[in-house]
């Protein structure tokens, strides 16, 4: 798989040095009788702390074959890893394997129906959606994003307009795989059904309404979610946020129900403040507010970031994270975290 993705890195860069190339486009390398092929690629590198740890990451970052076929048929192919090599000063260095993150074709029937088949992104809320890491303003990941619903599915997904003038648009998803997927903040699922209500205020602004069901026996979890999310931005400034409350339940060895109720969310403030520079900050919370074994937490982190994007394809990250977790395992750190993210 590595060799894989040197080999398609290496072949870009010497088509790059002879073609015409716009960052974050990936390069178009065969167009002919109604087919396009393109290669591309993404990565995120960076110096995180905690307290009086530090270390140095290749994070999540693939390479990827995409394209279309007559306007209507599109694709792509991704080989990558959500946390590729981490070297840590006080600790031994650690490696994740290459594994094949997405592969899908999707059929555009109409704006009323796109038919998506294989495994691609689960089609809910804001973070998610938003992949690569470059196109998200923190390289922090909001407890929403973690553990309430898995990240990627194998399946198939309808998608589409329910008005004509497009301001109400509707996913709904069936994930058929196994567990296969084991990369961080994902979780296994066996059994996945769900979907997505939005409307738009434009083209770029929205309210939605994500709802799902899924099990998963490696977490020992049969939950039911639903929550809200919204983003309006304003001139080159941006209000988004995300709330999901998870009901889960699961028969132990005993032949006891374990019940338990959650809640995650989080508002981020993106603020312009001169040409290619932006300030964010961002509130989040995930709290267990119910369970009939007693264990119950409270997990608060405050963010804040200065961000330099010349290019949508490449950001710079400047980030602090406090951190403070009351009930069990309680947490109290101070992070901070410098990132650089990169859209070929």
């Amino acid at each position: 798989m590595k060799k894989i993705i040197l080999i398609l890195l290496f072949v870009s860069l010497n088509t790059l040095l002879a073609q015409e190339y716009k960052l974050g486009r990936g390069y178009e390398f065969y167009n002919q009788d109604n087919l396009s092929l393109n290669i591309g690629a993404h990565a995120d590198m960076n110096y995180h702390t905690v307290d009086d740890e530090q270390s140095v990451q290749l994070g999540q970052a693939g390479a990827m074959v995409f394209g279309e076929y007559n306007s209507k048929f599109r694709f792509l192919a991704e080989i990558g890893s959500d946390d590729i090599f981490t070297y840590s000063f006080m600790h031994s260095s650690k490696s994740t394997d290459l594994q094949l993150m997405r592969l899908y074709g999707e059929y555009l029937y109409s704006d009323a129906l796109e038919i998506k088949i294989g495994q691609f992104l689960t089609p809910i809320g804001i973070w998610n959606r938003a992949y690569i890491p470059v196109l998200r303003w923190s390289s922090f990941t909001p407890y929403v994003a973690q553990g309430f619903f898995p990240k990627i599915i194998a399946g198939a997904s309808l998608n589409g307009s329910l008005t004509d003038e497009r301001s109400v648009s509707y996913s709904i998803f069936y994930h058929v795989d196994g567990e296969h997927d084991t990369n961080q903040n994902n979780i296994r699922a066996k059994e996945f059904l769900g979907g997505e209500v939005r409307y738009h205020f434009s083209p770029l602004a929205k309210i939605a309404i994500p709802f799902g069901r899924f099990r998963s026996d490696s977490s020992k979890e049969i939950c039911v979610f639903y929550g809200a999310n919204l983003i309006i931005p304003f001139d080159k400034n941006e209000l988004s946020s995300e709330f999901l409350y998870k009901d889960g339940e699961w028969t132990n060895q005993m032949g006891i129900t374990d019940k338990w109720q959650d809640t995650a969310w989080y508002v981020q403030y993106v603020q312009h403040i001169y040409k290619n520079s932006y300030l964010s900050v961002r509130y989040g919370e995930v709290e267990r507010l119910r369970s009939n074994s007693g264990i119950k937490w409270n997990d608060v982190n405050n963010v804040f970031g200065y961000i330099y994007r010349p290019k949508t394809a490449f950001s710079v990250k400047l980030e602090y994270r406090h951190r403070k977790r009351d009930g069990l395992n309680p947490i109290n750190t101070d992070e901070s975290l410098l990132s650089f993210s990169v859209l070929f």
